[in-house]
């Protein structure tokens, strides 16, 4: 079951979540960053309600907010230091600076923003916590896991999805879709789901998005893997790509598109098949 949120010109389209929580509509725009982890593959899509804020407008929002002295650091944040104090040395974290790196885009959203990120993974929380302004959802392919983490922490709002592809099946899907719709993907093995699904709905909702500003920020995790890689380049295009960090986290920007004019393909300049 979906459900779909009307406000304005936003549309947000989301699964029902295992512990049902009191939402709010809200003018919001949509985040992607896609991240995808050794274990877990992370994806997700950012929006931006505007472009950039020039340094001026952070600093007076900065000024303004210190003014309130009795205010206390959000529930989200106190807890998202915790659980990294005590998780310090859990493997299979992102890097500080591919943290850092996706951390100033969302603080450069105007507030409040819609983050959705694929995969519940051991930045849950701090994404959460950075983005506490705004909403955050989780989407992941373990209905218990997204089970589990909704319990333990009542503020993660998580959705399960399944996904139907197979990374052993990555080149007949970069095949078939262009020709036809594809849904379906977490992992690196080869019967996983891996990320293929995942990097496609960030193209797609980026493509369509309805209203607001017609750019939207991607990140991809593991970028030097080759499914990350090669979906990449299929569904968001090299020509959309700011910025790679070591191979590891790739930044790609991606227009709305109102009228392809009869064009099905993701790409200007269409990527050969590996």
């Amino acid at each position: 079951m979906k459900n779909i949120i009307n406000n304005g010109n936003t549309k947000l389209i989301l699964l029902h979540p295992y512990i049902h929580k009191q939402t709010h509509p809200n003018r919001l725009w949509l985040i992607a960053l896609v991240s995808v982890f050794t274990i877990a593959s992370l994806v997700t899509l950012v929006y931006t309600r505007e472009s950039f804020h020039t340094t001026t407008t952070t600093t007076t929002t900065i000024t303004a907010t210190s003014n309130h002295h009795h205010e206390s650091l959000p529930k989200s944040v106190i807890k998202a230091l915790i659980h990294y104090a005590a998780t310090a040395n859990t493997t299979n974290h992102m890097s500080q600076t591919d943290i850092k790196q996706i951390s100033d885009v969302l603080k450069q959203c105007t507030t409040p923003c819609n983050l959705l990120v694929f995969g519940l993974t051991p930045e849950t929380l701090l994404w959460n916590a950075l983005n506490h302004h705004g909403r955050t959802v989780f989407i992941d392919e373990n209905r218990y896991y997204a089970a589990y983490v909704e319990e333990k922490f009542p503020e993660i709002e998580a959705y399960d999805v399944q996904y139907t592809t197979k990374i052993s099946e990555l080149k007949e899907l970069i095949a078939s879709v262009r020709e036809q719709t594809l849904d379906g993907p977490r992992g690196y093995w080869p019967e996983g789901p891996g990320s293929i699904s995942a990097i496609f709905t960030a193209g797609v909702l980026a493509r369509s998005k309805k209203g607001g500003n017609h750019k939207t920020h991607v990140f991809v995790h593991d970028y030097n893997r080759e499914v990350e890689r090669v979906s990449s380049e299929e569904f968001l295009c090299k020509e959309n790509l700011v910025k790679s960090s070591n191979d590891l986290l790739a930044h790609f920007v991606v227009e709305r598109v109102v009228d392809q004019g009869g064009r099905n393909q993701f790409c200007h300049s269409h990527p050969a098949a590996s």
